[in-house]
């Protein structure tokens, strides 16, 4: 009897590799009712049945055919479908066996997560912001749209090898109630997306508080990017900092910090399900990481999907920087911040949200500030310009060039909306370096793309560097309301 206990023990412990001769027709969990597919696109669907079984597939007017290989699985292809928020039904078939998910609609699909930002729900965002954004309940009040969908991934552990399949609740219709306890970025994001778009979005949300960048590049192109040298200690100042925050074991913590556990886990099982595109977040991953991340996954998708960035959060308990002598910087966070927005140079529909500006007010040092809807209204500002063609200001005034004229130091930008302007009395947030000190500078917009910058002791601008601070003071704006990039010009 001991050894039948065990056995079945050992079992259920053994993570789902395919199916037996005898297993029932089942369509991946992504495939459940009330999902949304990708339109304009080809749409993969798969499942796993008996090896060697046929099986058909068949949604709308369309049926598809595929066959189980020797581990059971089948995956079947349906042509790109029309943006439609009537349900129907998603079916399919082998022999006298029929698998149906219900109610599924075909829209728009992103997939969004990363770190545990990611985890601040509506809840919490409605309880940590009313005070000083009296209409935040009112505008979650509204969010009752039966074509926006989402899921969320449940699994509980990362794994050493790739997994076919992932735990899950399921598709989930937005209504005031259910969106409670979702991601409050997921939510605002698809929410502002289906209001422009007028069509069905289905958001897909992926996160793992206290992940590294590391975790969710698949094993292979991690060890190719370090040259194989992944059990060097990477990322150990991340991990030392992190386990501060998380108590080994207690399920936000990932024990094993092997390269590709989450990417296991957490992503191989969705795909190659149809996205549009992605949104992530992870504190600690720089321009090299993110490009290693996005070009693989875009690979393994066989989809080069768009990809939006989000910037980290100010974090610094001693508050917002004070002091403009670069020299004394320690954190590495403008330089994270940086490396995303070079991205864009360099990979093509890369897109970053800065989100420099967003930090708590009242607890600087709280990494998971509350005011989540700001976020996500600004990647919804960039998919719906970027991705979907809308004729809007979108992006965050980045660098350009500096020039001098005779002790002054002309900043121009790019993308400045209808013009930049200054929040508050003065400008601020700039440190400028005559070569001998660097010192706080003073300026003022002179055009709709640029400020003008002197060192107070009149000598030669050698150097500018704005809001390059963990927790940055940031004056500069478009009139839309989009905060400037941080950046440097003496890289």
């Amino acid at each position: 009897m001991k050894s039948k206990i065990a056995w079945l023990a050992l079992a259920l412990m053994v993570p789902f590799s395919g199916y037996s001769q005898e297993a029932k027709l089942r369509l991946a969990r992504i495939f459940c009712d009330n999902a949304v597919l990708q339109r304009d696109i080809e749409v993969p669907v798969w499942g796993w049945s008996a090896p060697g079984a046929e099986v058909k597939v068949t949604f709308k007017d369309q049926t598809v055919s595929a066959k189980t290989d020797e581990s059971g699985k089948w995956m079947a292809r349906l042509k790109a479908l029309s943006a439609d928020d009537k349900g129907a039904e998603l079916t399919a078939q082998t022999g006298s066996e029929t698998f149906t998910a219900k109610n599924v609609l075909v829209g728009e699909v992103w997939l969004c997560g990363g770190r545990s930002q990611w985890s601040v729900s509506v809840d919490k965002m409605v309880a940590g912001t009313k005070d000083k954004d009296p209409t935040i309940e009112s505008e979650v009040a509204q969010i009752n749209y039966p074509s926006v969908r989402m899921i969320s991934v449940a699994t509980k552990k990362p794994t050493p090898e790739p997994q076919p399949d992932f735990d899950s609740k399921g598709w989930v219709q937005a209504t005031p109630a259910s969106i409670r306890q979702y991601p409050a970025i997921s939510v605002i994001f698809a929410h502002n997306l289906h209001k422009s778009l007028k069509v069905p979005v289905g958001i897909i949300t992926n996160n793992w508080g206290g992940s590294s960048a590391p975790l969710w590049i698949r094993f292979e192109a991690y060890e190719a990017f370090t040259k194989g040298a992944t059990d060097s200690g990477t990322d150990a100042e991340y991990e030392k900092e992190s386990a501060a925050h998380h108590k080994k074991g207690a399920g936000d913590y990932a024990d094993n910090k092997k390269p590709g556990i989450l990417w296991n886990s957490h992503v191989y099982p969705l795909v190659p399900y149809a996205i549009r595109g992605l949104v992530w977040y992870l504190d600690d991953i720089d321009g090299p990481k993110a490009e290693v991340l996005v070009k693989d996954w875009r690979k393994q998708w066989g989809q080069d999907f768009a990809v939006l960035l989000n910037q980290v959060h100010p974090s610094d308990k001693a508050g917002k920087l004070t002091d403009p002598d670069m020299g004394k910087m320690k954190a590495k966070t403008p330089e994270t911040r940086e490396g995303l927005m070079n991205l864009e140079k360099k990979l093509q529909n890369v897109w970053t949200n800065c989100c420099a500006d967003l930090g708590d007010e009242v607890d600087p040092g709280n990494i998971h500030p509350f005011n989540k809807r700001p976020v996500g209204e600004r990647l919804a500002l960039l998919a719906r310009a970027k991705v979907y063609g809308e004729d809007i200001p979108c992006h965050s005034p980045v660098f350009k060039e500096m020039k001098l004229d005779g002790n002054k130091a002309v900043i121009s930008f790019d993308y400045p909306g209808g013009g930049l302007v200054c929040q508050g009395e003065k400008l601020g947030g700039f440190a400028i370096s005559d070569g001998k000190t660097w010192a706080w500078a003073e300026g003022s917009v002179t055009a709709p793309d640029q400020v003008t910058l002197t060192h107070p002791s009149g000598g030669t601008p050698q150097a500018v560097r704005y809001a390059w601070a963990g927790y940055p003071l940031m004056t500069l704006y478009t009139k839309e309301g989009l905060p400037a990039a941080p950046f440097r010009t003496d890289k």
